[in-house]
């Protein structure tokens, strides 16, 4: 069971707090995404209509979800909340 959740084949229930802290990180990253469009003035799409995950996000390699964001100089996913930094 350890093994199939270290490699992301079980979903592993995240903390309130750590569920929190992503929520924030979340709604930090579509606001300086409004921000920066509203400051270009381009008709560019913020966030994927489906996801609701900023445009520029890349594919998380532990959940499989396009939610990987640059954050305080570290890729993190805004959905699962894996970092490459720790």
């Amino acid at each position: 069971e350890d093994h199939l959740k270290r490699i992301g084949m079980l979903k592993t229930e995240l903390s309130p707090e750590m569920q929190e802290a992503i929520n924030k990180k979340r709604a930090d990253m579509q606001a300086a995404a409004k921000a920066n469009a509203a400051a270009s003035s381009s008709h560019a799409k913020n966030t994927d209509a489906d996801s609701g995950f900023p445009a520029n996000a890349t594919l998380c390699h532990k959940c499989s979800t396009k939610a990987m964001v640059l954050m305080d100089g570290c890729s993190t996913c805004l959905n699962c909340g894996y970092s490459k930094c720790g």
